[in-house]
C-alpha cells in the first residue's frame, strides 16, 4: 500500500507540474494575443497622420504613371533601409504563408495570429515608417494601396496580403482581410512591366512588406 500511494503522489506530481506548464503557456498565448491586438489597434491613428487623407480615384485607363512608380520605389527603398537585418523576420512569415496559400489553404485567424504574434511589434514600427515615407513622396494612403495593387499585378499576383486596417477594427476576422488584385487588361500589364522592369531585381525584397499590408 505504501508504494501504491507514493506512486500514485509521484503521479500527481507529474500532472500538477504538466498543469502548470500547460498553464503557463496559455496564459502567455493568450496575453500575446491581447498584445498584439492593442498594438494593431494603433494602425488607425497612425493612418491619421498621413497628410494626404483624400481618397485616390484610378485613371480611367487604369495605367500607372512613371511618377507614382518612382514615388513608390521610393517608399520601398526607405522602408528597407528602415528595417535592415530586421526585414529577415518579416520574410521568414511571409514564406511560411506564402507556401500554405499554395497549397491552396486559406490561413485561419489562429494561424495567422500565431505568425504575427511575434512580429506585430515590428509591422506596427514599421508603418510608422511608411506614413513619414508617404508623406515624403507625396502619397495619400488611398494612391499607395491602388499602386500596390498595380505593382502586384504587374508581376503576376492576383493577391496582394493583408489589410491591416481592416485586422485592426475588427482582429477576429484576420482570415476575411485578404486583399485580392483586379487584373487590369493586358496591355495596362504590360505597360507596368515595363516601367517596373528597372526595378524588378529589388521586387523580391519588397513582397514581403506588400504581404503584411506595408
Amino acid at each position: 500500500m505504501k508504494k501504491v500511494a507514493i506512486g500514485c503522489s509521484a503521479v500527481l506530481a507529474v500532472l500538477l507540474v504538466i498543469g502548470l506548464v500547460a498553464g503557463y503557456w496559455l496564459f502567455s498565448s493568450a496575453r500575446k494575443l491581447v498584445g498584439g491586438y492593442q498594438e494593431l489597434a494603433q494602425i488607425s491613428t497612425i493612418n491619421q497622420q498621413v497628410v494626404d487623407q483624400s481618397t485616390y480615384r484610378p485613371p480611367a485607363n487604369q495605367q500607372m504613371t512613371s511618377d507614382q512608380v518612382e514615388r513608390y520605389v521610393q517608399v520601398q527603398r526607405a522602408l528597407m533601409t528602415h528595417l535592415g537585418d530586421r526585414i529577415d523576420a518579416l520574410e521568414k512569415e511571409y514564406r511560411q504563408l506564402e507556401a500554405t496559400l499554395q497549397d491552396g489553404q486559406q490561413p485561419s485567424w489562429r494561424q495567422m495570429w500565431n505568425a504575427w504574434g511575434d512580429i506585430v511589434t515590428l509591422i506596427v514600427d514599421t508603418k510608422r515608417a511608411q506614413v513619414d515615407e508617404l508623406n515624403r513622396a507625396g502619397f495619400s494612403l488611398s494612391e499607395y494601396q491602388w499602386v500596390r495593387s498595380q505593382v502586384w499585378a504587374a508581376w503576376g499576383h492576383t493577391a496582394m496580403g493583408w489589410n491591416l486596417e481592416a485586422i485592426a477594427a475588427n482582429p477576429e476576422q484576420i482570415d476575411a482581410a485578404w486583399r485580392e488584385v483586379s487584373l487590369p487588361p493586358d496591355d495596362v500589364l504590360q505597360r507596368h512591366r515595363e516601367l517596373l522592369q528597372p526595378h524588378v531585381d529589388e521586387s523580391d525584397n519588397w513582397m514581403a512588406l506588400s504581404f503584411f499590408g506595408l
